[in-house]
């Protein structure tokens, strides 16, 4: 069974004159300017949520969490590798 042929004409394309005439809202865009916007800054907001009284921030809380983590699985390796020596010599 052959593809049906779509009968609507398409449409030719629009002249030089009529492209210069299109309005795509530029203008809207350059009238908006964040400086102008009245509210408030979302990094003040979030301040004291993201920091403590020490000036310690969320990044470096994690950063030393990592680091504890790390010599905990270094003290859990030992434990087991010993273990592990132990339960060879039974």
């Amino acid at each position: 069974m052959a593809p049906k042929k779509l009968s609507a004409a398409v449409p030719p394309p629009p002249s030089a004159e009529e492209e210069e005439d299109i309005d795509f809202g530029e203008d809207e865009e350059e009238d908006y300017d964040e400086e102008e916007e009245e509210g408030f800054d979302l990094g003040a907001v979030l301040e004291p949520f993201l920091a403590t009284e020490d000036g310690q921030t969320v990044c470096t809380a994690l950063v030393t969490i990592s680091k504890h983590m790390e010599m905990q699985n270094k003290i859990l390796v030992k434990i087991l590798s010993q273990l592990s020596k132990k339960e060879k010599d039974t």
